[in-house]
């Protein structure tokens, strides 16, 4: 569960879900064609700081949370 189950339960009460379904969305990177990666590359240089091996890395993550909101509920 990508929240301590606790506050889950308690952000998604907050906001009338009932019957939550947390879920965390993994991503894949797509292979690129040589000559497109160079220019991926250079771009991210241009936008982005390296650390002193020259690498580029950042993480990221993201959570959905699907639930049901009964009728007549507020929204």
């Amino acid at each position: 569960m990508p929240l301590h189950r606790r506050v889950f339960l308690q952000l998604s009460g907050a906001a009338g879900l009932t019957a939550p379904f947390p879920r965390q969305i993994t991503v894949h990177r797509p292979r690129l064609a040589p000559a497109d990666r160079r220019e991926l590359q250079s771009r991210m240089r241009m936008r982005l700081s390296a650390d002193a091996a020259g690498r580029i890395a950042y993480s990221s993550r993201a959570n959905a949370v699907k639930g049901i909101v009964p009728l007549g509920a507020k929204t």
